[in-house]
C-alpha cells in the first residue's frame, strides 16, 4: 500500500490519454459539421445536432482541435527517441535502409488522395458531391427563403417584399396562435418566441 502511494503522476500516460479523448471529440465534432447544411441555410431551418447548434459544434470542433494538436506536440516530445528509433530501423532483411519503403508507400497514399481530390476521381469525388448536397441544405431545407439572410428581416420589410399587408399578417398571427408583438420584430426573433426555425415561422407566417 506504502509503495503504491509512492507512485507519481504519470504524465505520458496522461497525455495519451488525453490525446485519445481529444481526438475523439474533434472526430465527432468533424463528423456532424461534415452533416451541417451552409451556414446561412442552417440558420434559417434551425439546424441543430444533439441539442446544439452550428456555432456550438463549431466551437467545440475548434477547440477540440487546437487542444488534439497539443496533445500531439507533448506526445512526440515524450516520445521522440522511440520514433527517431522506429524511422532508423532496418528494412526488409536489411536490403532497404530505415523505414524507405513504407514512408514511400505513405507518400504515394497521400498524393493519389490529393491528386483525386482536386481531379474530383470517384469515390472521393463521391465524397465531395455529398458534402455538396448536405451544404445545399437538401436534407433540411422545405421552404427556400425570399431574400439573403432573411431571418434577420424586420416583418415590415418582408411585407412588402412578399405582397403582404402587415395589418392583415398581424391579424392572421394571432388567428394561428403565433407570438407576434408588432411588424418591427424580425423574423428570427418571431421563431425564437415561438419555439420555431425562422424556415417554420415564414411558413406560417406568410403561407409558404
Amino acid at each position: 500500500m506504502a509503495a503504491m502511494n509512492k507512485i507519481g503522476f504519470r504524465w505520458r500516460v496522461f497525455v495519451s490519454l488525453f490525446l485519445l479523448l481529444a481526438f475523439l471529440l474533434s472526430a465527432v465534432s468533424g463528423g456532424i459539421l461534415f452533416l451541417r447544411p451552409e451556414g446561412s441555410l442552417a440558420a434559417w431551418s434551425g439546424w441543430s445536432a444533439l441539442g446544439l447548434d452550428k456555432k456550438a459544434w463549431e466551437g467545440l470542433h475548434a477547440v477540440s482541435v487546437f487542444f488534439f494538436l497539443l496533445g500531439a506536440v507533448a506526445h512526440l516530445a515524450f516520445h521522440w527517441r522511440s520514433l527517431l528509433a522506429y524511422c532508423r530501423g532496418r528494412g526488409g532483411q536489411g536490403r532497404v535502409p530505415g523505414r524507405l519503403r513504407e514512408f514511400a508507400a505513405a507518400l504515394v497514399l497521400a498524393g493519389l488522395l490529393l491528386a483525386g481530390t482536386l481531379g474530383k476521381w470517384p469515390p472521393l469525388r463521391w465524397i465531395v458531391d455529398l458534402r455538396a448536397w448536405l451544404k445545399g441544405g437538401a436534407a433540411v431545407m422545405e421552404t427556400a427563403p425570399p431574400a439573403d439572410a432573411a431571418w434577420k428581416l424586420t416583418l415590415a420589410e418582408l411585407c412588402p417584399l412578399l405582397g403582404v399587408d402587415g395589418t392583415r399578417l398581424l391579424e392572421d398571427a394571432r388567428r394561428r396562435r403565433l407570438r407576434v408583438e408588432s411588424l418591427a420584430q424580425t423574423l428570427e426573433e418571431v421563431a425564437r418566441t415561438n419555439g420555431l426555425s425562422p424556415q417554420q415561422a415564414y411558413r406560417l407566417l406568410f403561407g409558404k
